[in-house]
């Protein structure tokens, strides 16, 4: 006979087997599962409870509460004693949950810590790699020092090469230019060529000589235009002569004429500014000549210096060997036979004028000074193109030596 207990006493019991920190999950205390579970297996008769296996353990902690079949109580029944094995196995069981709990409180607990504790730094990627094959891809594209520097040398040789080829197109233009023009003279002179069988004839000669007179007086305008300040281009100026000497003028004549007038006036000016600086020097130079001691003014009109009287008279009609240095009033040396090693032996009779009264102021071996005028030297003309026109003339001339005249051979 079964000795029935009852369920205050029970309930008792399981209260004390229970650990203290036992906890309730998804709202249903654990020892209300204990309780249902307990119900059934006092329904169960005690020959099936010997022969069939214990029942599953309950659900844990972790089952959640859809997953739970519904607990509805049930009407009161009479509390069995369970035998001594079945609690040993519940101990157990408890046992069990008591560690699953203990782990699942400190598992909480470090998920608990580690929400509060600050979190670790971002470990970035290492982007050497990427930086490296960025900078390799970029010298790819680039280029390298050296093959950036073989390119601009290249360019640099691609730009010679061009200009070279350039300055040799421009030399070949030039080049046929001055050849067509060397041809083209070749051919004017072969017109206008006298060969020396042709010069045998008089005539010839004759127009050779004037041709070579005018040539000259081309060559001296063309100097004194040069000294001057105007300048003259000589082969634009033969052009011009041989052009209108075969009549195919290459700009029409009233052109021409205009620039005739104004190569006139061009001349003409350069002209006045020199004769004009000129005379300011052989105003001031007269001035001071003029104050010097021993100066006298002859009476033709130039002034002197006897710089040495000489040490002999003179012979009657005596040949007279004189020395002359010839210069403008700046220092400009125009002909000095002293330095030329020239003499000019004349009886006194043959020399001009000026030089003759200048050689009366001496005797033998003597030297004088003079100031000449340009009315008494070359006058407005003056010598080109060493002697500006108007220019006033200094001369030193001095007595090399005398000799009496020989007499003459009787025939």
């Amino acid at each position: 006979m079964t000795r029935r207990v009852p369920v205050a006493a029970w309930l008792a019991l399981a209260a004390c087997a229970l650990p203290r920190h036992a906890l309730a999950d998804d709202g249903i205390p654990a020892l209300l599962q204990f309780a249902e579970q307990y119900q059934q297996r006092s329904d169960t008769p005690p020959d099936a409870a010997r022969k069939t296996p214990s029942a599953a353990p309950p659900h844990t902690a972790k089952t959640t509460a859809s997953a739970r079949p519904v607990v509805k109580p049930s009407p009161p029944a009479a509390v069995t004693l369970m035998p001594r094995r079945s609690l040993q196995e519940r101990d157990e069981q408890l046992a069990r949950q008591r560690l699953e709990l203990q782990a699942l409180r400190q598992e909480n607990a470090a998920l608990r810590a580690a929400a509060h504790e600050t979190p670790a730094p971002t470990v970035l990627p290492d982007l050497a790699p990427l930086q490296q094959w960025l900078a390799g891809l970029r010298r790819a594209w680039q280029g390298t020092p050296d093959s950036r520097r073989a390119a601009e040398l290249v360019k640099q040789a691609q730009q010679q090469v061009a200009q070279e080829a350039q300055k040799r197109r421009e030399q070949e233009q030039r080049f046929a230019k001055e050849r067509g023009a060397w041809r083209q003279q070749q051919q004017t002179q072969a017109q206008w060529t006298v060969t020396p069988e042709q010069l045998q004839d008089e005539n010839n000669r004759l127009s050779y000589a004037a041709g070579s007179a005018l040539g000259r007086d081309i060559q001296t305008m063309l100097t004194e235009r040069q000294s001057w300040g105007v300048p003259v281009d000589r082969r634009s100026l033969l052009a011009g002569v041989l052009d209108n000497l075969t009549g195919r003028e290459r700009l029409p004549q009233q052109e021409l004429n205009a620039l005739m007038v104004k190569a006139d006036e061009t001349a003409g000016a350069a002209r006045e500014r020199i004769v004009n600086a000129q005379q300011q020097r052989d105003r001031a130079y007269v001035a001071q000549f003029s104050k010097r001691p021993g100066v006298q003014r002859s009476p033709t009109g130039f002034w002197y210096r006897v710089d040495y009287a000489g040490d002999r008279a003179l012979p009657q009609d005596a040949v007279i060997d004189v020395v002359v240095k010839e210069k403008l009033t700046d220092g400009t040396v125009i002909q000095d036979m002293d330095l030329n090693g020239k003499v000019l032996s004349l009886p006194l009779s043959g020399f001009p004028p000026l030089f003759r009264e200048a050689i009366g102021h001496l005797r033998d071996h003597g030297s004088i000074t003079m100031v000449v005028p340009p009315a008494l030297a070359y006058g407005e003309t003056g010598y080109p193109p060493k002697v500006p026109p108007n220019a006033t003339m200094v001369y030193e001339l001095r007595i090399d030596n005398s000799r009496a005249p020989q007499p003459a051979a009787d025939d």
